[in-house]
């Protein structure tokens, strides 16, 4: 799980080299609750099709909510662009 920093960082660093987010689509959701007795915890995960203006990607968001409080788990994106620009 990453900080606040860390995501912003992560986030300024995608933005620098696929450019500004044009369009997105989300392809699929899964919801997952698992109850113990330490709490119920709740994963999302996400899968988009995204269009930047340098190219596109599939990105995979993974949340989980513990005790009220969401946080990002995972964020991965695919993108040839990545690697090109």
């Amino acid at each position: 799980v990453s900080s606040k920093e860390e995501t912003e960082q992560f986030y300024t660093s995608i933005n620098n080299k696929l450019g500004n987010l044009i369009d997105y689509n989300i392809t699929y959701v899964n919801f997952e609750t698992m109850s113990t007795l330490g709490g119920t915890t709740k994963t999302t995960v996400l899968t988009i099709s995204s269009s930047y203006e340098k190219g596109e990607a599939t990105e995979t968001l993974t949340i989980i909510e513990k005790n009220g409080i969401e946080k990002l788990h995972g964020w991965n994106i695919n993108s040839k662009a990545l690697i090109l620009n």
